[in-house]
């Protein structure tokens, strides 16, 4: 009996405090809000013709669509 009054305290002392937990994690000093751009990559020749034949297709298709 001793003891499940022990733990009926010890759930009664966790829900007066408020055992919760922070959905965000606490803020630093070291975040910044300045974002670096990855650098693009050229596309070679041979993508570029690719492109070229499947924007002509796309742009084939909505003129003549029946």
């Amino acid at each position: 009996m001793k003891t499940k009054l022990i733990y009926i305290f010890i759930i009664f002392a966790l829900l007066a405090t408020g055992c919760g937990y922070e959905k965000l994690p606490p803020k630093t000093d070291s975040s910044s809000s300045q974002y670096v751009l990855p650098k693009g990559e050229i596309p070679s020749a041979e993508d570029r013709d690719a492109l070229a034949d499947i924007r002509a297709e796309y742009d084939n298709y909505i003129t003549n669509e029946p």
